[in-house]
């Protein structure tokens, strides 16, 4: 299971517990596919009852100078699944704000412009493809349960950001082509940024803001000299670069752990990135569980 750049848990649980007795740590995470089990739609996910109480052992502890998530939900709507509004957090990819116990998210003010076009696109995506035939989303001519694509591709307005997830589909692969052929159409001379993750595709401002630039700015605010980060997806590899960036800089900076979640859908560029792998959220809850013991 362990190859290339990744650590024995030997190796790699032992220089947890050196930098956590060394002081100045922060714990960071992505949510869905990390915290949560991916679901059919972002609605549906829950957070086990067993990572909730870890983190929240983890904050409590005092011990971790920082414990945040950085998710591609709102950040509202990321704290509404975790459950702990003690936290901080960063929603729509670092692109918003949510201070510990705080009611209204800050967005960057580069984003703030872009709403407008975000929206559109999104719009101009959701009628596209709607149009379209069935069968460019595997349905049969007979099928109506469920009845098309209407109840199979789900539509999320972030606000700062959108997506289209299209797990739902019967042919996932012939779906994502009609998605980012309509996306791509939709942002055609707006500037705005196409992406995509695990059955997803997103419409993004056009702006130097990931969970890679997040993490990078909340390691500085907050002085850490060490810095865990778990991902399981091809946008939470920004934030693994982002641990390496900053053990080069220094600055008071000591270490990054980068800890990768695995799923039959891993994005190849998880592996190659992670310092360290678990099985999926039952591997992050025991991660985390064992953590919280130690503080």
């Amino acid at each position: 299971m362990l190859d290339g750049n990744l650590k024995t848990p030997t190796q790699f649980y032992r220089e947890i517990l050196e930098a956590l007795q060394a002081g100045g740590m922060g714990l960071t995470s992505d949510i869905d596919g990390t915290l949560s089990p991916i679901a059919a739609s972002p609605s549906e996910s829950f957070v086990p009852e067993g990572v909730r109480t870890a983190l929240a052992k983890l904050h409590a502890s005092g011990k971790l100078k920082l414990v945040a998530m950085i998710s591609g939900r709102s950040p509202i709507d990321g704290r509404r699944l975790v459950g702990l509004p003690q936290l901080f957090y960063l929603g729509n990819h670092g692109m918003e704000a949510l201070e510990p116990n705080r009611d209204n998210p800050v967005p960057a003010p580069p984003v703030v412009r872009y709403k407008p076009l975000v929206a559109a696109a999104l719009d101009f995506t959701r009628h596209k493809l709607l149009a379209l035939p069935a069968d460019h989303f595997g349905f049969s001519g007979e099928s109506t349960t469920p009845p098309g694509q209407e109840a199979a591709l789900l539509f999320e307005d972030k606000g700062l950001t959108a997506s289209i997830h299209y797990r739902l589909c019967p042919n996932p692969v012939l779906a994502r082509q009609a998605v980012v052929s309509a996306v791509q159409e939709a942002c055609t001379n707006t500037g705005l940024i196409i992406s995509e993750g695990r059955m997803v595709v997103e419409i993004r401002p056009p702006v130097e803001i990931n969970k890679g630039t997040a993490l990078y700015d909340l390691s500085r605010q907050y002085g850490l000299k060490s810095l865990v980060f778990l991902g399981d997806d091809l946008t939470d590899v920004d934030a693994f670069l982002a641990l390496r960036k900053l053990e080069q800089e220094g600055g008071g900076f000591q270490k990054g752990f980068a800890i990768g979640v695995k799923s039959p859908e891993m994005n190849p560029k998880v592996h190659e990135s992670a310092d360290f792998l678990v099985d999926g959220v039952p591997g992050v809850q025991a991660f985390l569980t064992w953590l919280a013991e130690q503080v």
